[in-house]
């Protein structure tokens, strides 16, 4: 049942990123997916942990992209309004 909850609520979250002009990386099956971010990946985890959401972290080979960890619907909702405000305001330095 919880492997069928995390599943789709990660797909539903993945659409709706997708949908809005997002990358997301790759073709996640597990808890957890890549997202590029098109900025820094450090700044955009600021950001983020600024709205009381926690992601990350960011590799050296991949500066732009952040790893999200799929939470309850709830949490993936509020992480979709929080990456929203946060994708919407000027990019900054991390």
């Amino acid at each position: 049942m919880r492997r069928k909850i995390v599943s789709d609520t990660r797909d539903d979250t993945i659409a709706w990123l997708k949908s809005s002009g997002y990358k997301v990386i790759g073709d996640s099956q597990v808890n957890h997916f890549m997202l590029d971010t098109g900025r820094d990946g450090a700044s955009v985890i600021a950001a983020m942990k600024a709205q009381n959401i926690y992601i990350g972290p960011t590799w050296a080979i991949w500066p732009r992209a952040v790893r999200v960890t799929v939470g309850t619907p709830e949490e993936m909702m509020k992480f979709r309004t929080a990456f929203k405000t946060v994708m919407a305001a000027p990019a900054t330095p991390a």
